[in-house]
């Protein structure tokens, strides 16, 4: 099962780790079993697998999972 969410402003803007925290919460998630893309306002999307749970994807705007 995948889960996503996307942070509003109301959230804050996700730059510490309370708001962070206080965010995946809401959506019953732990950091450690997340991928993350740093966001770069480009079109570069990466393909990511269960390989990379836990990391953040470097210059990227988007994930696409390979996993079924």
């Amino acid at each position: 099962m995948y889960v996503y969410g996307f942070s509003t402003r109301k959230q804050g803007d996700m730059q510490t780790s309370q708001e962070r925290r206080a965010f995946l919460k809401s959506l019953a998630l732990s950091p450690q079993r997340l991928v993350l893309a740093q966001q770069t306002h480009g079109d570069r999307i990466a393909v990511v697998t269960r390989k990379e749970t836990g990391r953040e994807i470097p210059d990227v705007d988007g994930l696409v999972s390979a996993d079924q």
